[in-house]
């Protein structure tokens, strides 16, 4: 109710090059539950990795998916100044951010291949006590890979795979590492929490409309560390043979 008032006519502006990421997925089906509420026409917009969602009387409100959490670099930092958005719900939000935006959620990245297979995937018995990785190693992220190596790492973490056969990975792996990318959050800690397996993480400090809470949500790891590969070496050694935690 807070999202969509009561009006007979909502216009949903997808990004006019659509990204090829699945966040997409989630807001379609947010549009699906209320399409029988209102009468909807669709159009494009300039906007990256974003739906406005523009009332009959020209007010609106956006989903910005956007990696980018820094509000003077985001992709709708124009809606920031424009009296007409009544807000942005961002999906990678930084702590002292201008009010117009709110915490939003993030997603899994599979959308519904994931979805479908989450149950199966739930009960794959766990095997090997080593960090599961695999994914882009794109920004900071090579070096802490290389510095952890197979000594902690599976031994092919550099390898891609099937989606289908990641997930599997994924289930059966007793603790997940997850390491910051393009964005604060990564689509891998969220499809570990959705298979039950423990995850490894920088301490994450944006926020969620459900915040993740340290240490409860995941097994956290000094994110200003100086040395990020050994405190998450040191995390790892700690924690490792604490099958309770």
């Amino acid at each position: 109710n807070m999202l969509f008032p009561h009006k007979k006519l909502l216009t949903v502006s997808y990004p006019r090059k659509r990204p090829k990421v699945y966040m997409t997925d989630r807001v379609n089906l947010l549009i699906d539950l209320i399409k029988d509420e209102y009468v909807i026409s669709v159009k494009e917009n300039d906007w990256k990795y974003s739906h406005m969602f523009e009332h009959a009387d020209g007010r609106y409100k956006v989903v910005d998916w956007g990696d980018r959490d820094n509000p003077i670099k985001i992709d709708t930092k124009e809606a920031l100044s424009d009296p007409k958005c009544d807000f942005i719900l961002k999906c990678q939000l930084r702590p002292g951010s201008p009010e117009k935006l709110r915490p939003f959620f993030y997603f899994e990245k599979g959308g519904w291949t994931y979805t479908d297979q989450i149950d199966e995937l739930r009960a794959v018995p766990k095997v090997g006590n080593k960090m599961f990785w695999r994914g882009n190693p794109h920004a900071e992220r090579i070096e802490v890979l290389h510095q952890l190596g197979a000594s902690y790492l599976n031994s092919d973490y550099m390898e891609k795979r099937n989606k289908n056969v990641y997930y599997r990975e994924m289930a059966q792996a007793r603790l997940v590492l997850s390491l910051p990318g393009l964005g604060k959050a990564c689509h891998r800690e969220f499809e570990a929490f959705g298979l039950g397996t423990p995850v490894i993480m920088p301490e994450f400090k944006n926020l969620f409309f459900v915040n993740l809470i340290p240490n409860y949500h995941y097994i956290a790891v000094d994110a200003d560390a100086e040395d990020l590969a050994e405190a998450i070496r040191s995390k790892y050694d700690e924690v490792v043979g604490n099958k309770e935690l």
